[in-house]
């Protein structure tokens, strides 16, 4: 009896598979170019993964599927980046931050995107980053920046709590009824 015939990507995947199970599980890579050269292999191994069997695959390997999704992204935008770039950014974490800006290659090669340049990038910690990118980009989207603080709590009364939590169990044609009883009630 013949074996089955395996299509040429499931083989390749299986190949690969092979190779990384031979030295150990995936982990994280921590440098922003080891991240982009994983990202890449990843996005060989989808192409070559069968319809269906991606994500139990990679989390067959050791890596989540979301984890997995974040290095092919970096792949995709910084493949071709040059060295300046990730001498620049130095860490993985940080690169994943200039994900949302769409001129990152204007970045790359040594430009300005919305007031970040390379050597202002270089000494930022990742929340720093983080903050001049949301800022950058909802500036360029013309939405005004509002600092972010946690709302207050809001103290309830023993009373008032009970009745919020007997309003929460309540269905949404109790809540309307409770609703239309409130409004009557506030009126003059």
């Amino acid at each position: 009896m013949t074996a089955p015939h395996k299509s040429p990507g499931a083989a390749r995947w299986e190949a690969l598979a092979a190779r990384w199970a031979r030295h150990g599980k995936l982990v994280p890579k921590h440098s922003a170019r080891d991240a982009v050269a994983l990202g890449v292999q990843l996005l060989m191994l989808k192409d070559a993964a069968a319809h269906g069997t991606w994500r139990n695959s990679v989390n067959a390997m050791g890596l989540e599927a979301r984890s997995a999704e974040r290095f092919m992204a970096l792949a995709r935008h910084f493949a071709n980046a040059p060295a300046a770039l990730f001498d620049a950014i130095g860490s993985a974490s940080k690169m994943t931050e200039l994900l949302p800006l769409d001129e990152a290659q204007d970045l790359a090669q040594g430009g300005e995107v919305h007031g970040l340049t390379l050597e202002r990038i270089k000494p930022m910690t990742v929340l720093e980053l983080r903050k001049a990118v949301r800022t950058a980009c909802a500036r360029a989207a013309g939405v005004e920046v509002l600092p972010l603080t946690p709302p207050k709590p809001v103290r309830l009364s023993v009373d008032d709590e009970r009745m919020l939590r007997l309003f929460r169990q309540c269905r949404a044609p109790a809540r309307e009824a409770l609703f239309s009883v409130a409004a009557l009630l506030a009126q003059p």
